[in-house]
């Protein structure tokens, strides 16, 4: 019973001291995103959303995950993202930083690189076209929230049927 007695405003000193992240406040804005097909159909490659019609092979499922790097941060890279809303580290663009307070009052920060879509779509012909395929068809873009110790960031699904048309 002592050690209950003990114990129990010991462990709600150490949670009482714990800081709570807060999130970012933000003015709110307009995101665009274009993905061209055109590089593809210019070799005869077809992208699609639709279910394939006509005579076709089915060749298989072709599936990119795309996920950002992330990475611990220099104070200094951290206080140049937050002045030029931008970020580039060995040729990596950071689209999002997050600061994260520790329990002795300092902060480390994280940088969450930017995911180019396209690159999947390249990735995605460079293997059905390896499969033989000249088509991916039933072409979907998943988002997967991804959730780490406090630090939240997506990772995108690309992912289609790969047939070769008659």
């Amino acid at each position: 019973m002592k050690q209950l007695a003990f114990s129990l405003p010991l462990l709600l000193f150490l949670f009482s001291s714990c800081a709570v992240p807060r999130p970012t406040t933000s003015s709110g804005g307009a995101i665009y995103r274009v993905i061209d097909f055109s590089s593809y159909a210019e070799k005869g490659f077809l992208f699609t959303t639709e279910i394939p019609t006509g005579n076709y092979a089915s060749i298989g499922l072709v599936q990119v995950d795309l996920s950002p790097a992330v990475v611990e941060l220099q104070l200094a890279d951290y206080e140049a993202f937050r002045k030029n809303k931008s970020l580039t580290l060995k040729g990596v663009n950071y689209a999002m930083v997050h600061e994260f307070p520790l329990l002795n009052g300092q902060f480390t920060y994280y940088g969450i690189s930017q995911i180019n879509i396209q690159n999947a779509l390249d990735e995605m012909y460079r293997l059905a076209t390896n499969m033989g395929a000249d088509a991916v068809t039933k072409l979907t873009f998943e988002n997967k929230p991804i959730e780490d110790t406090g630090l939240v960031y997506t990772v995108i699904t690309v992912s289609g049927f790969a047939v070769r048309r008659d």
